[in-house]
C-alpha cells in the first residue's frame, strides 16, 4: 500500500512542502533537550583545604593539619582575621567543619588583604563568630544597644 503523501520514489508530492519548510516541523523531528538539571552545589572545603588546593599553604605536620608550614601572606592575613587556626577547635568533628565555597574563600582572602578598610567576610567567620564581620561602627552600635538593654532591665 503506497503512502498517500509520498510518490513512489519516496519524495514528497509537489503539493506537500518538505518537513524542513513547514514552520515548527523540524522542532518535532529533533530530540528535545533533557529537562534542565539543577546545577550542582558549589564545592565546599575548609579554609585550609582551599589554601592547599590553590597553592596558598602547605601542611607542616600530619598530626596537626591546622598548622601550616608555609602560607601566602593573603592566606595568613585571612586566617588571622577570620580566626581559622585560632578557633579550629570549634570546627572539629564530622558535620562541624567550617566549609566555604571558593567564592567565599576568595572574599575572605580579599578581606584579609584589605583589613581594616574591609571587614571580615561573614561566611568565612564560622558560627558564633559573626561579629568579626562587623565594622567598628556596627560593633559600637551593637555594644550601645546591649548597654541600653541592660540598663532598662536593671
Amino acid at each position: 500500500m503506497a503512502n498517500k503523501h509520498k510518490t513512489e520514489d519516496n519524495t514528497p508530492e509537489p503539493d506537500q512542502p518538505p518537513a524542513e519548510t513547514i514552520p515548527g516541523a523540524t522542532a518535532l523531528l529533533e530530540p528535545t533537550p533533557a529537562e534542565a538539571t539543577p546545577a550542582a552545589p558549589p564545592e565546599q572545603l575548609t579554609p585550609h583545604a582551599w589554601g592547599q588546593k590553590l597553592g596558598l599553604c602547605e601542611k607542616a605536620d600530619p598530626a596537626r593539619p591546622w598548622i601550616e608550614s608555609h602560607a601566602d601572606w593573603r592566606f595568613a592575613a585571612a586566617d588571622k582575621l577570620h580566626g581559622w587556626t585560632d578557633h579550629a577547635h570549634h570546627w572539629q568533628g564530622p558535620g562541624q567543619e567550617l566549609l566555604l565555597t571558593e567564592e567565599d574563600f576568595n572574599l575572605a582572602l580579599q578581606a584579609g588583604a584589605n583589613y581594616p578598610a574591609k571587614p571580615a567576610h561573614a561566611a568565612a567567620c564560622g558560627k558564633g563568630f559573626e561579629d568579626r564581620a562587623l565594622t567598628k561602627e556596627q560593633l559600637d552600635a551593637k555594644a550601645k544597644a546591649a548597654k541600653a538593654e541592660v540598663s532598662s532591665n536593671g
